[in-house]
């Protein structure tokens, strides 16, 4: 069991301000910032072939106008706000079974799950900024007026019905918004991910079986994530050079993006297979 806590304060601290409506950032001074949060970790070492581990974390981040340096390309910020690394909660869990029978020693099944809280949404306080956004940025966030909702030819520019909102941000409701109190923030979500390897005597074929395909492959969109469908299972070849070689997932079907299956580190080998290649 590990345990940490962090508190940072910074006078003149420095955060980013996006060029105008362009993926260009240019840095921005604040009068002055607190940051701080805790992370613990927990870990069950291998019995009898199971071995686990949990992260989980908090972070609290809070900047101060007025802004003392750089340009400001929007809006002003106000006296207190909170970043987009702002989020109450994340962890990440993983469960790993390594079979230990002879003929399936070189098997292991595992599960990993993830979960954000949300991060701040700075860019979107409010409904009425949401409706102010081209119908690009409405579709991604998944912006809707009753049964209604956005598309990039049919934005969304008023609305009167009661039930409206955006599948993939918590906006706050009318007159409850403020920035270091209660801002509006990404959704909640959860990832899963189900693994699968297998090493023969003779070659070392890696085969990842992911269980996001059909619920949680997500790539990354305006103010958020938004899930993608039909991603298929994929196999990934893995060269073992003498010694363990990282294990990097091969590319997966068109249109899907992975975002959990970059981490796994290679077993203890116990093969080469020249004739395999990365």
């Amino acid at each position: 069991m590990q345990a940490e806590y962090f508190w940072k304060f910074t006078y003149g601290a420095y955060d980013f301000n996006t060029i105008l409506n362009t993926p260009l950032n240019f840095p921005i001074q604040f009068r002055k910032s607190k940051i701080d949060g805790a992370l613990v970790r927990a870990t069950l070492t291998n019995v009898h072939g199971f071995s686990a581990f949990t992260v989980m974390g908090h972070s609290r981040s809070r900047l101060f106008s007025p802004e003392i340096g750089g340009i400001n390309f929007g809006t002003a910020y106000a006296p207190v706000a909170r970043p987009d690394h702002d989020q109450g909660f994340q962890q990440t869990t993983n469960l790993q079974y390594q079979f230990s029978a002879k003929d399936l020693r070189g098997l292991w099944l595992g599960l990993t799950w993830r979960f954000d809280s949300g991060l701040v949404v700075v860019s979107v306080p409010d409904y009425a900024t949401a409706l102010t956004l081209t119908g690009d940025e409405q579709q991604a966030m998944g912006l809707y007026c009753g049964s209604i909702f956005a598309t990039v030819e049919q934005p969304l520019a008023t609305c009167n019905s009661p039930q409206r909102g955006t599948t993939l941000i918590h906006i706050v409701p009318d007159g409850t918004y403020n920035p270091d109190t209660n801002p509006s923030r990404i959704r909640s979500r959860n990832l899963f991910a189900v693994l699968q390897s297998a090493l023969s005597n003779r070659h070392a074929i890696v085969d990842l079986r992911s269980a996001l395909g059909r619920q949680h492959n997500c790539q990354r969109g305006i103010g958020g994530w938004r899930q993608l469908k039909g991603c298929g299972v994929f196999n990934s070849p893995s060269r073992i050079n003498g010694g363990c070689k990282r294990i990097i997932a091969g590319p997966p079907m068109a249109g899907c993006k992975i975002s959990l299956l970059r981490f796994l580190n290679a077993w203890p080998c116990r093969a080469r297979s020249p004739t395999l290649r990365e």
